[in-house]
Protein backbone atom coordinates (compact mmCIF):
# COMPACT_ATOMS: atom_id res chain seq x y z
CA UNK A 1 0.00 0.00 0.00
CA UNK A 2 1.10 3.56 -0.67
CA UNK A 3 -0.26 7.15 -1.01
CA UNK A 4 0.99 9.47 -3.63
CA UNK A 5 -0.13 12.52 -2.36
CA UNK A 6 -3.23 12.20 -3.70
CA UNK A 7 -4.76 8.62 -3.97
CA UNK A 8 -4.05 5.68 -1.81
CA UNK A 9 -3.12 2.49 -4.25
CA UNK A 10 -3.02 -1.14 -2.84
CA UNK A 11 -1.48 -4.26 -4.58
CA UNK A 12 -1.78 -7.29 -2.86
CA UNK A 13 -2.65 -10.87 -4.59
CA UNK A 14 -6.20 -10.44 -4.83
CA UNK A 15 -6.37 -6.66 -5.71
CA UNK A 16 -4.23 -3.80 -7.67
CA UNK A 17 -5.18 -0.37 -8.12
CA UNK A 18 -6.52 3.09 -6.48
CA UNK A 19 -8.74 2.77 -3.58
CA UNK A 20 -11.71 5.13 -2.95
CA UNK A 21 -11.54 8.00 -0.76
CA UNK A 22 -14.24 6.35 1.53
CA UNK A 23 -12.09 2.81 1.84
CA UNK A 24 -11.62 2.49 4.91
CA UNK A 25 -7.49 1.33 4.71
CA UNK A 26 -7.42 4.57 2.68
CA UNK A 27 -8.81 6.76 5.30
CA UNK A 28 -6.45 5.12 7.95
CA UNK A 29 -3.40 5.81 5.34
CA UNK A 30 -4.31 9.35 5.07
CA UNK A 31 -5.15 10.42 8.33
CA UNK A 32 -3.33 12.37 10.40
CA UNK A 33 -4.63 12.77 14.04
CA UNK A 34 -3.07 16.18 16.18
CA UNK A 35 -0.69 14.23 18.85
CA UNK A 36 -1.12 15.58 22.56
CA UNK A 37 1.90 17.91 22.29
CA UNK A 38 0.36 19.84 19.17
CA UNK A 39 -3.03 20.04 21.21
CA UNK A 40 -2.80 23.54 20.83
CA UNK A 41 -2.49 24.03 16.89
CA UNK A 42 -5.18 20.74 16.52
CA UNK A 43 -8.07 23.01 18.27
CA UNK A 44 -9.17 20.63 20.15
CA UNK A 45 -10.78 21.32 23.21
CA UNK A 46 -9.84 19.10 26.77
CA UNK A 47 -11.42 18.60 29.84
CA UNK A 48 -9.85 17.66 33.45
CA UNK A 49 -12.11 14.94 35.18
CA UNK A 50 -11.46 13.99 38.73
CA UNK A 51 -8.83 11.45 39.73
CA UNK A 52 -9.00 7.36 38.52
CA UNK A 53 -6.83 5.20 40.27
CA UNK A 54 -5.06 2.31 38.57
CA UNK A 55 -3.99 -0.76 40.72
CA UNK A 56 -4.53 1.01 43.73
CA UNK A 57 -2.62 4.71 42.58
CA UNK A 58 -4.19 7.85 41.70
CA UNK A 59 -3.77 9.09 38.05
CA UNK A 60 -4.63 12.45 36.60
CA UNK A 61 -7.15 12.09 33.80
CA UNK A 62 -8.12 14.63 30.91
CA UNK A 63 -10.50 13.89 28.44
CA UNK A 64 -10.93 14.90 24.43
CA UNK A 65 -11.74 13.42 21.24
CA UNK A 66 -10.37 11.86 18.41
CA UNK A 67 -11.60 10.90 15.17
CA UNK A 68 -12.38 7.20 13.91
CA UNK A 69 -10.80 6.72 10.32
CA UNK A 70 -13.52 3.93 9.53
CA UNK A 71 -16.65 6.18 10.34
CA UNK A 72 -15.25 9.72 10.57
CA UNK A 73 -16.50 10.11 14.02
CA UNK A 74 -15.46 11.70 16.96
CA UNK A 75 -15.01 8.90 19.75
CA UNK A 76 -14.44 10.06 23.38
CA UNK A 77 -10.69 9.26 24.46
CA UNK A 78 -9.30 9.18 28.14
CA UNK A 79 -5.40 10.08 28.91
CA UNK A 80 -4.10 8.63 32.33
CA UNK A 81 -0.92 10.64 33.57
CA UNK A 82 1.23 9.71 36.47
CA UNK A 83 0.91 12.77 38.65
CA UNK A 84 4.76 12.56 40.37
CA UNK A 85 6.14 12.14 36.66
CA UNK A 86 3.77 13.35 34.35
CA UNK A 87 4.39 10.34 32.21
CA UNK A 88 1.63 9.08 30.01
CA UNK A 89 0.04 5.53 31.70
CA UNK A 90 -2.79 4.63 29.60
CA UNK A 91 -5.56 5.40 27.44
CA UNK A 92 -8.90 4.35 26.91
CA UNK A 93 -10.54 5.05 23.42
CA UNK A 94 -14.30 4.65 22.90
CA UNK A 95 -17.69 4.25 25.18
CA UNK A 96 -19.57 1.30 24.64
CA UNK A 97 -16.60 -1.08 23.16
CA UNK A 98 -12.91 0.59 24.11
CA UNK A 99 -9.94 -0.07 23.38
CA UNK A 100 -7.22 0.84 26.13
CA UNK A 101 -3.40 0.95 25.31
CA UNK A 102 -1.01 0.59 28.42
CA UNK A 103 2.48 2.59 28.42
CA UNK A 104 4.91 1.26 30.70
CA UNK A 105 9.00 0.45 31.19
CA UNK A 106 10.04 4.32 30.07
CA UNK A 107 13.64 4.72 29.25
CA UNK A 108 15.58 8.05 28.40
CA UNK A 109 16.50 8.24 24.56
CA UNK A 110 18.15 11.42 23.65
CA UNK A 111 16.79 12.91 26.59
CA UNK A 112 13.25 11.63 26.10
CA UNK A 113 11.45 9.59 28.43
CA UNK A 114 10.12 6.79 26.08
CA UNK A 115 7.78 4.33 26.63
CA UNK A 116 9.39 0.87 25.53
CA UNK A 117 6.32 -1.63 25.96
CA UNK A 118 2.55 -0.73 24.98
CA UNK A 119 -0.11 -3.56 25.64
CA UNK A 120 -3.12 -2.89 23.86
CA UNK A 121 -6.27 -4.57 24.85
CA UNK A 122 -9.59 -4.52 22.95
CA UNK A 123 -13.01 -6.92 23.18
CA UNK A 124 -11.24 -9.30 20.42
CA UNK A 125 -7.32 -9.30 21.57
CA UNK A 126 -4.56 -8.49 23.59
CA UNK A 127 -1.47 -6.87 21.80
CA UNK A 128 1.87 -6.50 23.74
CA UNK A 129 4.66 -4.74 21.87
CA UNK A 130 7.73 -4.03 23.44
CA UNK A 131 10.91 -2.32 22.19
CA UNK A 132 14.54 -3.46 22.60
CA UNK A 133 16.13 -0.34 21.58
CA UNK A 134 15.56 3.48 19.82
CA UNK A 135 17.63 5.44 17.89
CA UNK A 136 17.00 8.74 16.12
CA UNK A 137 18.71 9.95 13.20
CA UNK A 138 20.15 7.15 12.01
CA UNK A 139 21.05 6.98 8.21
CA UNK A 140 20.23 4.43 6.17
CA UNK A 141 21.73 3.68 2.63
CA UNK A 142 18.79 2.86 0.47
CA UNK A 143 21.64 1.04 -1.51
CA UNK A 144 22.16 -1.38 1.26
CA UNK A 145 18.93 -2.12 1.75
CA UNK A 146 17.59 -6.07 0.40
CA UNK A 147 14.35 -7.80 0.56
CA UNK A 148 13.29 -11.17 0.54
CA UNK A 149 9.94 -13.12 0.70
CA UNK A 150 11.78 -16.91 2.52
CA UNK A 151 13.96 -17.32 -0.48
CA UNK A 152 12.29 -15.17 -3.32
CA UNK A 153 14.65 -12.03 -3.37
CA UNK A 154 12.30 -8.96 -3.85
CA UNK A 155 14.54 -5.92 -3.42
CA UNK A 156 18.27 -6.00 -3.70
CA UNK A 157 20.76 -2.87 -3.30
CA UNK A 158 17.90 -0.79 -2.58
CA UNK A 159 16.24 -1.42 -6.38
CA UNK A 160 14.10 -4.10 -7.82
CA UNK A 161 15.92 -7.81 -8.24
CA UNK A 162 16.37 -8.49 -11.20
CA UNK A 163 15.07 -12.15 -10.56
CA UNK A 164 11.72 -10.72 -9.35
CA UNK A 165 8.67 -13.03 -9.95
CA UNK A 166 5.67 -11.52 -9.19
CA UNK A 167 3.69 -14.57 -9.60
CA UNK A 168 5.96 -16.72 -7.31
CA UNK A 169 6.07 -13.81 -4.64
CA UNK A 170 1.89 -13.63 -4.56
CA UNK A 171 1.78 -17.58 -3.91
CA UNK A 172 4.02 -17.02 -1.35
CA UNK A 173 1.65 -14.62 0.78
CA UNK A 174 -0.91 -16.31 0.51
CA UNK A 175 0.44 -19.11 3.01
CA UNK A 176 -0.83 -19.20 6.44
CA UNK A 177 3.05 -18.76 8.18
CA UNK A 178 5.81 -17.26 6.20
CA UNK A 179 8.98 -15.03 6.48
CA UNK A 180 9.77 -11.78 5.57
CA UNK A 181 13.27 -10.57 5.60
CA UNK A 182 14.27 -6.96 5.79
CA UNK A 183 18.11 -5.61 5.68
CA UNK A 184 18.51 -2.31 6.09
CA UNK A 185 22.44 -2.57 6.36
CA UNK A 186 22.99 -1.70 10.27
CA UNK A 187 23.38 -4.79 12.18
CA UNK A 188 21.70 -7.92 13.07
CA UNK A 189 18.13 -7.82 14.73
CA UNK A 190 14.80 -9.41 14.24
CA UNK A 191 11.54 -9.62 15.59
CA UNK A 192 8.03 -11.60 15.08
CA UNK A 193 4.43 -10.43 13.75
CA UNK A 194 1.07 -12.20 14.46
CA UNK A 195 -1.21 -11.04 11.84
CA UNK A 196 -5.02 -11.56 10.33
CA UNK A 197 -5.94 -10.97 6.80
CA UNK A 198 -9.08 -8.44 7.62
CA UNK A 199 -10.63 -7.62 4.70
CA UNK A 200 -12.17 -4.04 3.90
CA UNK A 201 -15.81 -5.04 4.39
CA UNK A 202 -15.05 -6.91 7.80
CA UNK A 203 -13.47 -3.68 9.18
CA UNK A 204 -16.60 -1.84 7.84
CA UNK A 205 -19.00 -4.34 9.88
CA UNK A 206 -17.16 -3.99 12.63
CA UNK A 207 -17.08 0.16 12.72
CA UNK A 208 -21.02 -0.06 12.98
CA UNK A 209 -20.18 -1.14 16.68
CA UNK A 210 -16.77 -0.07 17.70
CA UNK A 211 -17.40 3.31 18.35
Amino acid sequence: MGFDGKRVWQRTPSFRGYLSETDPAARRATSKEASLIEYKESGKRFARLPNEKIEGKDYSVIESTTTDVVSGQQVPVKYYFDPTTFLLKQTVRGSAVTQKTIYDDYQKVDGIMVAFTRITETPQATIKIKVKSIKYGVAIDPARINISFGELSICEGGCLSPGFDEAAAHEYLKQRNLTIHVDLGLGAGACRFWTTDLTTEYIRINSDYST
